[in-house]
């Protein structure tokens, strides 16, 4: 389609890629006066492609999801499933953090101490325990993510002078 003018692309819930365009059958580069009257004003589309032969991902019901299993999706591979039990996580505030404990002791991997961390962070409970790990993990983006952690609960960490020298 000639008039095809991609502004964003994404990927929904359900695993299609979705393309916002802009259909206009000008490319604006300056030359083509605004008022042409070729000039689409009105029409965008939205094109959802799928894969072939590959069912669509099945939208888990999050909203009644307890707090272990919307624990479990922040390590998920879909993007919306993680930032939805987040969100639900959040809105559920410390009422989840006996919960929280127990997910955080059963996880190994440093980027799932990281997403406990964050999400201890996210209900504004202080765990310097787990902060410490996260600041001596061996992979380097989740230190830098726990030392932003460090610095909005430096007000409420004891010794942080001697913490970030060893930093």
């Amino acid at each position: 389609d000639v008039s095809f003018r991609p502004i964003a692309a994404k990927f929904g819930p359900d695993g299609a890629l979705y393309i916002a365009d802009w259909s206009n059958p000008i490319i604006q580069h300056g030359e083509v006066d605004f008022r042409d009257p070729r000039r689409d004003h009105e029409r965008g589309r939205i094109w959802r492609i799928v894969a072939k032969n590959r069912p669509l991902e099945k939208k888990p019901k999050l909203v009644r999801a307890n707090n272990s299993e919307l624990l479990d999706q922040l390590l998920s591979p879909n993007a919306f499933n993680r930032e939805q039990a987040n969100r639900l996580l959040t809105e559920r505030g410390e009422k989840i953090q006996k919960d929280l404990a127990k997910w955080t002791a059963k996880q190994s991997t440093e980027k799932s101490k990281l997403e406990a961390l964050w999400m201890y962070q996210a209900i504004d409970v202080v765990e310097p325990n787990l902060l410490e790990t996260c600041l001596k993990a061996s992979d380097g983006r989740v230190r830098a993510a726990a030392v932003r952690v460090f610095s909005a609960w430096q007000n409420r960490l004891p010794d942080v002078s001697n913490a970030l020298a060893k930093l």
